[in-house]
């Protein structure tokens, strides 16, 4: 007898990179979902379970978000905003995949986000 579920794969490098103080949008190169397998999930979506730590999460249009779609990630509408002045080098946030209230499969990943700082330095001569 055929599977009933449907095998959904998360693709892409789960990395992106922002200059400090900064937004960068989520792109299909960094975060994709495949459905493999008949029948596509209804409602499916990604939800943080835990981070960002050092920025937030946002929705274009819209206010921090835990939860968004492919589609939101495929319009160029996530975005990662860098919040914090201290020199840390990385971030990142986990999530799962969910459908209808259950999450698709029990494995939780992760999204790291490196943060670029411009060094600046200032002379004085005397």
């Amino acid at each position: 007898m055929p599977s009933s579920s449907a095998v959904v794969e998360v693709v892409g490098s789960l990395t992106a990179t922002v200059d400090q103080l900064s937004s960068v949008a989520l792109t299909t190169d960094q975060l994709n979902l495949v459905v493999t397998s008949l029948p596509v999930p209804v409602d499916m979506r990604y939800h943080v379970t835990d981070g960002p730590r050092h920025g937030e999460l946002v929705l274009i249009g819209g206010a921090a978000s835990r939860t968004f779609t492919q589609q939101d990630v495929d319009d160029g509408r996530l975005l990662y905003r860098h919040r914090d002045v201290t020199s840390i080098d990385t971030d990142h946030f986990r999530f799962r995949l969910v459908s209808g209230g259950g999450h698709l499969g029990e494995d939780e990943l992760v999204f790291t986000i490196r943060v670029s700082y411009e060094l600046r330095f200032s002379y004085s001569y005397s």
